[in-house]
């Protein structure tokens, strides 16, 4: 797996965790992307009315503003169930794994699907995000080391493509790795 910034540095990466009930899962990077991790916050600091961030794929310029419209308890067909998920409009294009960051600069909320949300007469088209405290509450991955090794470049981090992006190039990787002749 390999993480890439906007910028165009790219490290390879590892999953440290995955979460089955939220659906969040923890990637580290083995290596160095020149950007500043995003810190962990919690989604009670937003409420229905706060102004929100909405940063997926493409860095700043493609960061939207967006409001809290509402917080309830969200139930997929396929047995996914969350107690109080947040719901946001206008709806963000990129909205799988994008950051909510709140008021207080720090990730709220990983984006999930795109909705449709009833508002006074009519519908408008708005994201679903999963609370990041779903992850704070139920998990706390050790941060693997190997004896005498030196530590990883970066700790593990909740990822959202806010700054960068997972993609799984395996065999690219392999194909530009020199080879012994």
């Amino acid at each position: 797996m390999w993480l890439s910034a906007l910028s165009g540095a790219a490290a390879p990466a590892h999953v440290v965790g995955y979460d089955q009930a939220s659906g969040f899962g923890l990637v580290q990077a083995l290596g160095r992307l020149g950007v500043p991790p995003l810190e962990l916050g919690s989604a009670d600091a937003s409420g229905v009315g706060d102004p929100v961030i909405i940063a997926g794929e493409g860095g700043l310029p493609h960061a939207l503003k967006a409001a809290v419209v509402s917080k309830r308890e969200f139930a997929g067909y396929w047995e996914y169930v969350l107690d109080e998920a947040i719901f946001t409009a206008p709806a963000h294009p990129q909205w799988g794994g994008a950051a909510l960051i709140g008021a207080d600069g720090r990730l709220a909320a990983i984006g999930s699907l795109l909705v449709q949300e009833k508002i006074d007469a009519g519908t408008i088209q708005g994201n679903m995000l999963v609370p990041i405290d779903l992850w704070t509450r139920r998990s706390s991955p050790a941060r693997p080391t190997r004896a005498g090794a030196a530590p990883p470049a970066s700790a593990p981090t909740a990822g959202s493509r806010a700054s960068a992006r997972c993609s799984c190039r395996r065999r690219a990787a392999r194909a530009s790795r020199p080879r012994a002749t």
